[in-house]
């Protein structure tokens, strides 16, 4: 991905661009596919900074602008406004490819069918992808799949998101103990 932040009458701090950076390239794991590019323009318009953002998939391009009275708060801002954008762009494109429908764990598979035979192995792939707990819950919640499996980045553990019955959602780890 190519990351491009350009500012206009005035400097940025490099802690504050640090943060900047960051913050985008936390959207990325919004997007449904690889991001081309990202260019963030800020803008020092008297007491308050306009931010203006351009983030490019290899088929969409998505824009936003918005004003704060820091450069941080408007990267922010509009940070923000594009991952509105992009979680809506991921659900229309997984809606039109029929995944949204039903919950059940058959129809996320790869290959099942309705009239599948009774104890039947479906198989697919996955790719493991290493997150924070809070990471997990946002994605799982973002999802449509009645669990996601993920290593997590603070232990290096394999762990399971679940939604339970009642609509809490639940965690499973693997528990401690002599191997």
């Amino acid at each position: 991905m190519q990351l491009e932040i350009n500012t206009r009458r005035f400097s940025l701090y490099e802690d504050t661009r640090e943060r900047i950076v960051e913050k985008l390239e936390k959207l990325g794991r919004y997007s449904p596919t690889e991001p081309v590019s990202v260019r963030l323009t800020l803008t020092n318009e008297g007491e308050r900074f306009s931010a203006d953002l351009a983030f490019s998939l290899k088929d969409q391009d998505f824009h936003a602008k918005e004003e704060h009275l820091k450069p941080d708060g408007a990267a922010g801002m509009v940070a923000e406004n594009i991952e509105r954008q992009l979680r809506r762009y991921k659900d229309r494109v997984k809606d039109h490819r029929g995944r949204a429908e039903g919950m059940s764990l058959g129809r996320a598979m790869p290959g099942a069918d309705e009239g599948g035979v009774e104890g039947a192995v479906v198989e697919g792939t996955y790719r493991l992808r290493e997150l924070t707990v809070d990471e997990a819950l946002e994605s799982f919640r973002d999802a449509e799949f009645p669990f996601l499996v993920f290593r997590n980045a603070e232990s290096g553990d394999v762990s399971v998101v679940y939604g339970r019955e009642a609509g809490e959602i639940g965690l499973l780890k693997p528990e401690a103990g002599p191997e």
